[in-house]
């Protein structure tokens, strides 16, 4: 009886603050208009991070950092990505402006969160304003924001971290601001070891309706991630470090660097032989990743 009530409650109280956060962000983005946008965005990933963190206990989230210190002051944050809670775990250790795609901009509902959230945009379809983009990422970072970027360019379902995208660590390299790796893992869900069998309940990935996942994920009991901080690149030694691999270009260097570390700290999803399906989600079909 308790679990039944908790996923209506859950879900309720999420819709809540997304609805909550939207209005202080509406009335501060009214405030400041467009005449300020980096100021804008610093009171907005602030706004954020305290409602990421009610967002986390609503849900029965609780992240563990693992590894370095998470130090303060601007850096591009680049972490995997498995699903829209990365979002929240994220914000909730440390503010800043995340970077998302043009299509989810254009995305009911959740292109109206984005854009109250402060996000920086990138049209991934598109190499035509990628030195727009860049510049935009590098301004952020020079105004004193962090900018949190998700360079597998997609989220995925676990079985393993995706190539980073290399183009947007040109913005470390051209403000000199360091690159921050980060590496998550969904450990516990509902009390179980995250695994291919229930993954689905958390992981968003593919074409997976918003709502319905919203759900079922609320139906979960306590949830448990564990966030690793792995050493910060220093973008002047990118150059020299690109020479001696024998790399193309200073901004390859970060990403292989970056994903070497985010995939050594990761642990990929496994078949677990006796663990049933929840009932929750056993109607949704894991689709492709393709976002």
């Amino acid at each position: 009886m308790k679990k039944r009530l908790l996923q209506p409650l859950r879900f309720v109280g999420i819709f809540l603050l997304i609805l909550l956060y939207m209005g202080h962000a509406f009335v501060l983005s009214l405030w400041f208009g467009r005449k300020d946008p980096y100021r804008l965005r610093d009171h907005l990933t602030s706004w954020l991070q305290s409602y990421s963190f009610l967002g986390l206990k609503v849900l029965g989230v609780r992240v563990r950092l693992l590894g370095e210190p998470l130090t303060e002051g601007e850096q591009l944050v680049v972490s995997n990505h498995l699903t829209y809670l990365d979002v929240l775990v994220l914000s909730s250790q440390k503010a800043g402006c995340f970077v998302t795609s043009e299509d989810i901009r254009r995305t009911t509902f959740l292109g109206q969160i984005v854009e109250l959230a402060g996000c920086l945009f990138v049209d991934r379809k598109s190499r035509q304003n990628l030195a727009r983009e860049i510049h935009q990422l590098t301004e952020a970072l020079q105004a004193g924001l962090s900018v949190m970027v998700f360079p597998e360019a997609t989220s995925t379902n676990g079985e393993g971290v995706l190539r980073f995208r290399r183009p947007l660590f040109n913005a470390s390299l051209l403000s000199g601001r360091p690159v921050q790796p980060l590496c998550i893992n969904y450990v516990q869900l509902g009390g179980e070891p995250t695994s291919v069998q229930n993954r689905d309940a958390v992981f968003w990935y593919g074409d997976m309706p918003f709502a319905s996942h919203l759900w079922a994920m609320c139906g979960l009991g306590e949830m448990e991630v564990e966030l690793t901080v792995l050493p910060p690149l220093d973008p002047s030694q990118a150059e020299a470090g690109a020479q001696a691999l024998g790399l193309a270009s200073a901004d390859e260097w970060l990403a292989s660097q970056a994903h070497q570390a985010v995939q050594s700290a990761y642990k990929p999803l496994r078949e677990e032989p006796f663990l049933q399906r929840p009932a929750a989600i056993q109607g949704v079909r894991p689709p492709e990743a393709s976002l």
